[in-house]
């Protein structure tokens, strides 16, 4: 995998689409649409080229099961 190109490609999708950086914001009571002008990706990185494929797996399923569990707020 080539990261840099991988966050490369992600960054510039976000430049141009607007909606992956918006969001939704509260003030008085009223609610409105705030685009961000940051085109900052947050990427980790998890080296698992020693690790067997048995705990690939196990690791790989623990990560989805954390990110599908995390509560958000649109």
């Amino acid at each position: 995998l080539n990261f840099d190109a991988l966050k490369h490609a992600l960054v510039a999708i976000t430049q141009r689409h607007e909606i992956l950086r918006s969001s939704f914001q509260e003030e008085n009571g009223e609610g409105y649409q705030s685009i961000s002008s940051s085109n900052q990706i947050h990427l980790e990185i998890v080296d698992m080229q020693f690790v067997s494929e048995g705990e690939k797996k196990k690791q790989t399923e623990e990560k989805i099961n954390v990110f599908a569990n995390t509560a958000f707020d649109l």
